[in-house]
């Protein structure tokens, strides 16, 4: 069984409406007895979320997960899309202060992972005029200051990526560069990346569990963890249909022999509202009960 990450966007610290609205039902369920919850061994964060809530109810949530043993990962912007300056990439230190991690260790949280968001695909973005060798290493030479004072706070955690895949040609040559990648982010960082994950853009159709089989293998050589983001499509108008696209994404995968080390159920778009199921196959809750139970969710 891949280890199971739980990634819920919160309406309270989401813009336009977006996330769940039961979140702090999450804060204080009891996670070692719920059917769901007790098959999580990964929470992951976004700094948002740190940001806006309040100390006690921080406090709560480290409590809750330190009973349940279950990680803390946050996910954060380890590049900028628009982080270049005098010809050289620039790491994102907006959402990974040494602040916000401080205050997460005086609260009694322990962040044991971060994982980078698409500090690869900005660099192509950034450089995409020059040649791959040059942009993976200038991608790798400007997240190594945010590993570097995130170990400052919790020199135990450990650090991963997370990088799209489409369904078609048209990002093929980025793809391409990630075993690059793996080997310049040891070399100048001094470590393997703790685990890789994908984020499919499922609006792109095609046969996406090529490319995932294609990367897994990469990762395989590489002797690094890989794990799959599941989710809707950001597009979908209920979470009826969130929940229904997810189930087919992670059965198409089973069906095509994927074995992810983690699969990551995460959300950032309107779908969802909640986490809890009331019985309408909308929910979080009804999306990981279906996955554990092996089969998609109707």
């Amino acid at each position: 069984m891949p280890e199971l990450w739980l990634a819920p966007l919160d309406e309270h610290f989401a813009s336009q409406g977006k996330g769940i609205h039961d979140f702090d039902r999450l804060i204080d369920a009891d996670w070692r007895h719920d059917p769901v919850l007790q098959n999580v061994r990964v929470l992951k964060l976004y700094p948002s979320f740190v940001h806006g809530q309040t100390d006690s109810r921080l406090t709560s949530l480290f409590r809750t997960l330190r009973n349940a043993d279950v990680r803390l990962a946050l996910e954060a912007s380890a590049l900028s899309p628009t982080a270049y300056c005098r010809g050289q990439l620039k790491s994102d230190g907006t959402e990974l202060t040494p602040s916000l991690l401080q205050r997460i260790g005086h609260l009694g949280g322990r962040v044991d992972y971060i994982a980078m968001n698409e500090p690869l695909l900005h660099a192509f973005r950034q450089r995409d005029h020059e040649c791959e060798a040059e942009i993976v290493h200038a991608a790798a030479v400007a997240v190594r200051p945010m590993v570097v004072e995130a170990r400052s706070v919790f020199p135990n955690l450990k650090v991963g990526d997370i990088e799209p895949i489409g369904g078609d040609d048209r990002i093929r040559p980025f793809i391409s560069s990630f075993r690059k990648w793996t080997e310049e982010y040891r070399a100048v960082v001094g470590e393997k990346l703790s685990f890789f994950h994908i984020d499919v853009d499922w609006r792109r159709g095609g046969p996406w569990t090529t490319a995932a089989q294609n990367v897994a293998g990469t990762m395989a050589q590489a002797g690094i963890p890989f794990g799959i983001i599941y989710n809707g499509v950001d597009t979908d108008p209920s979470g009826e249909g969130w929940v229904a696209h997810a189930s087919q994404h992670f059965e198409d995968g089973r069906v095509e022999g994927l074995a992810p080390a983690a699969v990551i159920f995460q959300s950032w778009a309107e779908f969802p509202k909640k986490f809890f199921s009331t019985g309408d196959h909308d929910s979080f809750a009804d999306l990981i009960s279906s996955y554990l139970q092996g089969g998609p969710c109707n």
